[in-house]
């Protein structure tokens, strides 16, 4: 569990990052950071099979037997995190600045959730105006990061078999890899431009198709 809250995520104070939003209110867009993650959980395990010589099962194997069944390994690495914040966006206040300005929300933050039983991907169950948003007037800045999007999990895993070499301290490893083995799909932060007809729509994945590699090792 983690919390962190800033007036802008940039390192440097340039035209292409770091702006502050008000010099006036240093805290107008005081809110959470943009890799604010609130809830993160990670694990991971290598554990060796418990097969051949010397091990629970096949204790007493044959050379020959024991190159077979034994020095097996499964790893694995669990990934789950809830969604990071952003911001709405009006693509017009202000005008010919790289600064575009979130929009007003007038109401509490609207909570959002991926649906896709429509033809598209969408996040929020209404328009930018039906939950409360609306463009800034001359002089205001509206609210930085309130949004969260969809939360994320991957899971990686690996299959390795040991051959010992006669040298001490030596073996040849044999391994696969699969990264997202279960090749789920999550999606990114959906489209936050409160005067786009595309408003709330999810376009992207934050998480790649699933990846297989092969690898010879030789440990020494």
């Amino acid at each position: 569990y983690s919390f962190s809250k800033d007036n802008n995520s940039s390192v440097a104070n340039t035209v292409f990052g770091g702006l502050i939003c008000d010099l006036r209110d240093l805290n107008a867009c005081f809110g959470p950071s943009d890799f604010d993650i609130r809830h993160l959980f990670n694990a991971n395990a290598v554990v060796e099979l418990p097969f051949g010589r010397g091990k629970w099962l096949g204790a007493g194997a044959a050379g020959w037997v024991n190159e077979i069944i034994g020095g097996w390994q499964v790893s694995g690495i669990v990934t789950a995190r809830s969604g990071l914040p952003f911001s709405t966006t009006t693509g017009s206040f202000p005008v010919g600045f790289v600064f575009d300005s979130p929009a007003v929300q007038t109401g509490p933050a609207p909570i959002g959730a991926v649906n896709t039983t429509g033809p598209n991907v969408t996040f929020f169950s209404g328009s930018a105006s039906d939950l409360g948003f609306v463009n800034p007037q001359p002089g205001t800045i509206g609210q930085r990061n309130t949004l969260r999007g969809p939360s994320f999990w991957n899971t990686d895993l690996g299959l390795a078999k040991n051959f010992a070499l006669p040298w001490e301290g030596q073996r040849i490893q044999l391994r696969a890899d699969s990264f997202n083995a279960f090749n789920q799909n999550f999606f990114a932060n959906p489209s936050a431009n409160i005067n786009s007809s595309t408003f709330g729509r999810i376009t992207a994945s934050a998480s790649a198709p699933r990846e297989i590699q092969f690898a010879l090792r030789w440990d020494f």
